[in-house]
This record gives C-alpha cells, structure tokens and sequence, in this order.
C-alpha cells in the first residue's frame, strides 16, 4: 500500500519564493521561511508545510504503521534501519560501538587502518564476543576483509 501524500498545494509566485515568510498549507500559520523543510521540489527549495506539521504528519504515518506488521517492515527496511535481521550479538556488538563512540570512550578516526588514506571509516569486528575491539577501516576496505573471509582464505 502506497504512504497516502498530502493533498498538493497551489503553486508558489517567484516573489513568495524568495519572502521571509510563507504560511502554512496545514495549520495556516505565517512562518519565517526556515521553519519549512528544505526540498529539491518546492518551489525556492523549501516545502509548504512546516516542520511542526511535517513532523505531526510523520508521527501519525509511523504510528499507524506501527500497528500492520507489513508495514513496519517496509518501513524499518525503507529507513535503512535493516539491523533487526542481524544475529542478536552483532546488533550488541554495534551498539556497544556506537554508545562508546558517543560518550567518547571509543574515538573513530579520521583514517583507515588499513591503507591508511583519510576517508569516512566503518567499525569491523573481528569477534563479536569482544565487543569493543574495533578496527576503523574505509568502506573498500571493509569490503575487501568481508570477501577475505566468505572467500575461505583467513
């Protein structure tokens, strides 16, 4: 089932483009233009509704959802939120990272460990038993040690 939209707006003026407020097409209150979400779509790069409806909109989508059980897999999926199919403790193991990652106890680098070059690096565990035991590798090389071992070769 399709996520039901939001009945389309009239079109925006160039001059309401580009004014400091615009009003809301939902609760039409009169708001300064950064209360609007940014959007490649909407005219002047900003949506009609405001963030308070947008975010009312997509609590009441999500606890609808929540309820069908298709749904809430579609959605979990379409987040990217797809750890619920992980093995019980690699989802442990992760959170472990990402909490010790947050209160700074784990610092992630800037580099990766394996060829060194500076780059966004991923968390790889080598035993999931030991769960802040990380090695901080770019995304090529974590691919590379993932094939390493499906490969039969460690």
């Amino acid at each position: 089932m399709a996520r039901p939209r939001p009945p389309k707006a009239p079109a925006l003026t160039p001059e309401e483009a580009v004014a400091p407020f615009r009003t809301c097409t939902r609760c039409s209150v009169t708001r300064l233009t950064e209360h609007y979400p940014f959007s490649a779509r909407g005219m002047g790069g900003r949506l009609r509704v405001c963030k308070p409806c947008m975010s009312a909109y997509s609590r009441e989508y999500r606890r609808q959802a929540w309820k069908d059980p298709e749904r809430r897999r579609r959605l979990l999926t379409r987040s990217g939120n797809s750890d619920y199919k992980l093995p019980k403790h690699k989802q442990v193991a992760r959170s472990v990272v990402a909490w010790a990652v947050k209160c700074g106890d784990l610092v992630r680098p800037a580099i990766c460990e394996d060829c060194g070059n500076e780059r966004k690096v991923h968390g790889h565990h080598e035993d999931y038993s030991k769960p802040l035991e990380v090695i901080w590798v770019c995304s090529r090389c974590h691919g590379r040690r993932h094939r390493k071992y499906t490969d039969g070769l460690a």
